[in-house]
């Protein structure tokens, strides 16, 4: 006995069958389509509208670093503010700062000692010590080398000065020696230096300003420039610290 079908019945089996494939194909045609514009970014994206990538400063332009920077150099150039005054000695320059690498603005304190300034007998002595704050112009211009660091600085100084007169008589100048002033003045500079990792290399420009009171013979008081304008050769040295960790980038409309 042979198993038989209607032929009516194998038609609507095909056709029952054809609108479940084509439903189901809808069904995935629509999901995947859902799915690929909420990827991501679950607003709707607005025809028209660019998206734009949005970075924090540690992500855009590296790792944070904080550092304390120890610098030490010595004078190549010095002038004396107080007309008639030549430089002797070579004056040591010192200083310790602090900052992080992604900000281009530092503070620090510094001394400035070993000054000697001349004339004839008589010899000035100042020595310095100063606080300033330091920004580094190299750090907004992209387009310099890499290592490069181009900066200014300013701050305010604290100075004390001794006069001393050598003569065998103290009438030169009538200017009696022994004699000790001190106050406070302002420093500006600028420099340059080449960084490879914590050590950098390079020179720098102070003037520091300053003037003290000092007596003649007869007991009057004259004024007397006791600032100087130096250029340095300076060595560095960085201890870094506190590294942070780089975002992704940040979509937006």
């Amino acid at each position: 006995m042979f198993l038989t079908t209607n032929p009516g019945s194998r038609y609507r089996y095909r056709n029952h069958l054809g609108k479940v494939l084509t439903f189901l194909l809808l069904v995935l045609v629509t999901t995947t389509s859902h799915a690929q514009a909420t990827n991501g970014n679950k607003r709707k994206i607005r025809s028209g509208k660019k998206m734009k990538i949005i970075r924090n400063s540690g992500s855009y332009r590296g790792t944070k670093l904080q550092y304390v920077e120890i610098t030490g150099g010595y004078g190549i150039w010095i002038q004396a503010a107080q007309t008639g005054f030549e430089n002797v000695d070579t004056p040591l320059f010192g200083s310790i700062e602090y900052g992080n690498t992604l900000s281009p603005l530092s503070f620090g304190l510094g001394a400035s000692i070993g000054n000697q300034l001349n004339r004839d007998s008589i010899s000035l002595n100042p020595q310095y010590a100063f606080a300033f704050a330091k920004y580094r112009i190299s750090q907004l211009v992209p387009s310099l080398p890499s290592g490069l660091e181009v900066y200014g600085l300013a701050g305010a100084s604290a100075w004390r000065a001794d006069l001393d007169n050598f003569a065998t008589e103290t009438s030169e100048f009538s200017i009696p020696g022994n004699q000790k002033d001190q106050g406070v003045g302002m420093i500006l500079g600028a420099g340059i230096q080449y960084r490879y990792r914590e050590i950098g290399v390079g020179a720098q420009f102070l003037w520091i300003t300053g003037k003290g009171n000092y007596q003649l013979a007869d007991a009057t008081e004259v004024g007397v420039l006791t600032g100087t304008k130096q250029l340095h050769v300076v060595l560095s040295y960085r201890l870094v610290w506190g590294r942070k960790k780089i975002n992704c980038p940040i979509y937006s409309k």
